[in-house]
């Protein structure tokens, strides 16, 4: 499974957020709502992290 199968859907789900204007903290559609910030692997809180979330929603891509 590795990183496409878990890693990458949880990159985009938080790029997808800040696209959006709304704040990573909540992921309202897994499990009828999965809390983004309390999962250490999706890295919100991490600030190396921050540029390529920025990056990738600046590019509006589709996810």
């Amino acid at each position: 499974m590795g990183f496409p199968g878990y890693h990458l859907p949880l990159f985009c789900g938080v790029a997808k957020l800040i696209a959006n204007g709304e704040w990573p903290l909540w992921d309202a559609f897994t499990y009828g709502g999965f809390p983004l910030f309390a999962n250490p692997q999706a890295q919100v809180f991490y600030p190396p992290a921050w540029p390529f979330y920025l990056i990738a929603a600046a590019i509006n891509e589709r996810y």
